[in-house]
């Protein structure tokens, strides 16, 4: 008896050490899969979440949507101030929303005593919408700007990228040394964005209360009337013109409205003029 309950324990002493085995070279992973057996030199196949990001902006930065802002790719160099810095007979370079780009094909509206040559050797974008050429204009601190300005900034952006010969990005305001962009550039992006979702609902506000024809003379003062294209909108109506005041803040103009409309309160008659489709002599 006491022979079979030694073999006994050694079995269950031979499955101890097989389970401990497995617990060890294995199965410890289930339970501290943080824990290392092998200390600083096990292989790490999860990579740091900000190695992942920086590598997806070595192929685009922004979403696929703003692409039209940015040249394609980012696998591109990245400049200093003191690589973009103007030095005559080196490269001269432009720099626009932190775009970098070489304008030698187009120098001579640039060069030195002319009125653009403030723009060469630094990002100046605020001076593209401002008009503001001096030292203080020459800045890329778009602070204050409108949703128009950030609009008419992506359009110098584009035009830069369609003329002249895009090399990189400037270390700066838009884009940081981990070569990502910054708060700064997203903003831009933003603004660039509310500017479009404004254009459609001005276009949307336009359709639904098209602008009228509008004429003056000396003789017969100022003369309003609707026809089915006027303010440019085509339209299967004619309409009435009458005063329209879209919200407090906005100037008012005169509008074609279809008589389902004359219930709505932004809209005023012209003194004398009401169910017809022309207003002589009008008035604001």
């Amino acid at each position: 008896m006491a022979l079979q309950l030694t073999k006994m324990e050694m079995f269950l002493s031979m499955i101890a050490v097989w389970m401990g085995c497995v617990l060890v070279f294995g199965g410890w992973k289930m339970f501290l899969p943080n824990i290392s057996l092998l200390g600083p030199h096990e292989p790490v196949f999860k990579e740091d979440p900000k190695v992942e990001i920086i590598k997806n902006a070595a192929v685009t930065i922004v979403p696929a949507k703003l692409d039209e802002y940015l040249s394609p790719l980012l696998a591109y160099k990245f400049y200093t101030d003191a690589e973009i810095e103007y030095k005559e007979g080196n490269t001269p370079y432009l720099v626009i929303i932190g775009h970098v780009f070489d304008i030698t094909k187009g120098f001579k509206s640039y060069e030195p005593g002319s009125s653009y040559h403030g723009f060469i050797g630094r990002d100046a974008s605020r001076a593209f919408v401002s008009g503001q050429f001096d030292e203080n204009g020459l800045t890329n601190d778009l602070t204050d700007l409108s949703t128009n300005d950030f609009a008419g900034l992506a359009d110098w952006l584009k035009f830069y990228i369609k003329t002249y010969t895009f090399v990189g990005y400037h270390y700066g305001r838009f884009f940081d040394t981990d070569k990502m962009a910054t708060i700064h550039f997203r903003k831009f992006q933003e603004m660039c964005e509310l500017s479009k979702l404004e254009s459609k609902m001005k276009l949307s506000v336009q359709k639904e209360f098209p602008p009228c024809n509008v004429e003056w003379s000396q003789d017969k003062g100022t003369n309003v009337w609707c026809s089915m294209k006027s303010g440019g909108i085509e339209r299967d109506w004619v309409g009435f013109p009458v005063l329209f005041k879209e919200s407090p803040v906005k100037d008012t103009r005169c509008a074609c409205v279809q008589e389902s409309q004359f219930s709505d309160p932004r809209i005023n008659y012209y003194e004398g003029c009401t169910g017809t489709h022309r207003c002589s002599r009008v008035s604001d």
